[in-house]
C-alpha cells in the first residue's frame, strides 16, 4: 500500500502509513507481522504502548484509522476473512480523537500583531501565521500554490489539496501587505516567493513545504511565543484552529465555519473547535435568559 501511494504521488498518506508501520513493529520487536497478531487484545497493548512513548490520542487514532484501512483492504483483496477483522470490538471512537487544539484567542492575536521581530526569520513567521488566520486558515501548502490568476482584485479564490472545496476570502490590509512583503518577481506564476521551481511536482511541494515549516516557521513560532509569555504549543497549523474558534467565540454557527474553512463535513469541522470558557458561556446564556 506504501509502494502505491509513494507511485501515485500521495507522499502524506504514504509517511501516516509507514510512521504506523514503524510503530507496530517497534511494539512487536519484529520487521514481519502477521494479520492473526494483530487482535483486540493486541490493539489494546499497542494502543497503551503509544501512550506511554507519549503519543497524544489524536495521533494514536490516525494510526488505528490507518490500521482499520489496512485491513478492510485485505478483506476486500481476499487476503485475510472477516473473522480476522478485530474492529467490530475494538473502537476507534473511543480515542479522543480531536483532543484539546492549541489555539491563540482574540486579545493573544493582538498581542502577535503588536510583536517587532528581532530578525528576519521571526518576522517571517510571525507574518505566515497571521496570513493563515487572516486567509481563513488556508494551510501552508495550499499557501505557496497561490497563483496570481486566483486573485480577483480584493479576493483570492483557490481549490483546497486536501478535499477538493473552493474557497475564497477577501483580503484585509494586513494579509494584502504581507503578500506585498513576500511576492514572487513579476515572472512568476505563483503570489509568494517561497518556491524555488515555477513547475513544482509533488514531491517537491510536500518537501518544501515541510522544509519551510519546520525550519522557518514552527522553530520561530516557539520563540515568539516565549518572548510573548503565552504558554502554549503554537506552530503554524494553529492559526487554522484559532481562525475557526475565535468565529466560535462569537456566536458564528457551525455550518458558517464549515464553508468558511473549506470542509465537506461538520464532523471535521467539530475537530477544530474547542469548548468555549466558562466566562464566555455564562456570559452568552445571560444574554439568552436576561
Amino acid at each position: 500500500m506504501i509502494r502505491n501511494l509513494l507511485a501515485s504521488d500521495k507522499t502524506g498518506t504514504a509517511k501516516v502509513e509507514k510512521d504506523t508501520l514503524n510503530a507496530l513493529q517497534r511494539f512487536f520487536g519484529k520487521k514481519d507481522i502477521s494479520f492473526n497478531e494483530l487482535d483486540y487484545s493486541n490493539l489494546k497493548k499497542f494502543e497503551a504502548y503509544c501512550i506511554s512513548r507519549g503519543n497524544r490520542e489524536s495521533s494514536i487514532a490516525i494510526r488505528m484509522r490507518t490500521l482499520r484501512s489496512v485491513f478492510n483492504q485485505a478483506i476486500r483483496n481476499q487476503v485475510i476473512t472477516e473473522k480476522q477483522y478485530p474492529f467490530r470490538h475494538y473502537k476507534i471512537s473511543k480515542l479522543k480523537e480531536s483532543g484539546k487544539k492549541e489555539y491563540l484567542n482574540e486579545e493573544e492575536i493582538e498581542k502577535l500583531k503588536k510583536y517587532e521581530p528581532k530578525d528576519e526569520k521571526l518576522s517571517f513567521a510571525k507574518d505566515m501565521f497571521l496570513f493563515s488566520y487572516y486567509a481563513r486558515g488556508i494551510n501552508f501548502l495550499d499557501l505557496i500554490k497561490l497563483e496570481k490568476k486566483f486573485l480577483n482584485i480584493d479576493r483570492i479564490n483557490y481549490i483546497r489539496s486536501k478535499t477538493g472545496v473552493p474557497v475564497s476570502f477577501k483580503i484585509n490590509d494586513y494579509a494584502r501587505n504581507i503578500m506585498e512583503k513576500y511576492k514572487s518577481e513579476d515572472s512568476s506564476k505563483f503570489i509568494f516567493n517561497i518556491m524555488n521551481t515555477e513547475k513544482p511536482t509533488q514531491i517537491y511541494l510536500k518537501n518544501r513545504s515541510k522544509k519551510v515549516l519546520t525550519y522557518y516557521v514552527n522553530m520561530q513560532l516557539k520563540e515568539i511565543m516565549k518572548e510573548l509569555q503565552i504558554k502554549k504549543n503554537i506552530s503554524y497549523y494553529c492559526a487554522r484552529h484559532s481562525f475557526a474558534t475565535v468565529l466560535k467565540f462569537n456566536n458564528i454557527s457551525i455550518e458558517t465555519i464549515r464553508e468558511a474553512l473549506g470542509q465537506k463535513d461538520i464532523k471535521s469541522t467539530l475537530s477544530y473547535l474547542n469548548s468555549l470558557p466558562d466566562n464566555k458561556l455564562d456570559k452568552i446564556i445571560d444574554e439568552v435568559l436576561k
